[in-house]
């Protein structure tokens, strides 16, 4: 009968060695596994930018609503705009950017992630008038005369707009120790055409006004007269700039 002498360091190695080309071989599955499956398609579908270039101006993307608004000048052809666009990386976007749209009513765009999922975003392009260009708030000095006296007050000066006119001229502090009528806060309306308006006669807390104005670039110019029920008429101007 023969006998085996097993050497035990050898066996050791044997299983060592048997370890690690297991691992390997595993190693390389999970590998080609992966390599089939390719990489993690991207799920990024945003637009980040939405401008014109001609007329020169961008839009405002509120992401939450997914909305995109644009507001251009009056006057404004909105029938063929073409939009500039950027969206995320991989992504594509329909209608495409550099495409002429009519905006005259908004127009949806969907974007397309690398993984296939959508989001729509609505844009609307809003033509503006003349008060919405007038709309802000002014730093401006209010100088009148009472009865020979020159009073001076520096305040802010809001203009508003409605539907119809121009709103919320607001005179705060405009005669406010005046007989002991504290005015601190008077809106008189406007009506706009252009660069100018008109303040037509209206009655505030005992004073009529009157008067008219003029804009140029972001300063309001006023001349004014308010009269009193029971004195002669007050005069004013202001030089308002926008803040």
């Amino acid at each position: 009968m023969k006998t085996f002498n097993i050497n035990l360091k050898n066996a050791a190695m044997f299983v060592v060695s048997l370890a690690i080309c297991l691992a390997i071989f595993t190693g390389c599955q999970k590998e080609e596994s992966k390599s089939n499956n390719g990489p993690t398609k991207s799920n990024e579908k945003q637009i980040t930018s939405f401008k014109f270039i001609d007329p020169p101006v961008s839009g405002t993307i509120n992401e939450l609503e997914k909305t995109i608004t644009v507001n251009v000048a009056k006057g404004t052809t909105v029938v063929a705009l073409v939009p500039t666009i950027t969206i995320s990386e991989k992504a594509t976007v329909t209608p495409a950017s550099g495409i002429a749209q009519n905006f005259t009513n908004p127009v949806v765009y969907t974007v397309t992630a690398e993984n296939g999922t959508t989001a729509s975003y609505t844009v609307k392009v809003n033509i503006l008038d003349d008060r919405d260009e007038w709309v802000g708030q002014y730093i401006t000095t209010c100088n009148y005369t009472i009865e020979g006296e020159s009073t001076s007050y520096q305040y802010i000066l809001y203009v508003e707009k409605s539907e119809t006119t121009l709103n919320g001229i607001y005179f705060k502090d405009f005669l406010k120790n005046c007989k002991d009528l504290p005015v601190t806060g008077l809106k008189v309306y406007a009506e706009v055409n252009g660069n100018d308006f008109t303040i037509h006669p209206q009655t505030h807390q005992g004073f009529e006004f009157s008067g008219s104005g003029k804009r140029d670039n972001l300063t309001i110019n006023i001349n004014n007269t308010a009269t009193p029920q029971w004195g002669t008429p007050v005069s004013f101007t202001q030089v308002a700039k926008k803040d």
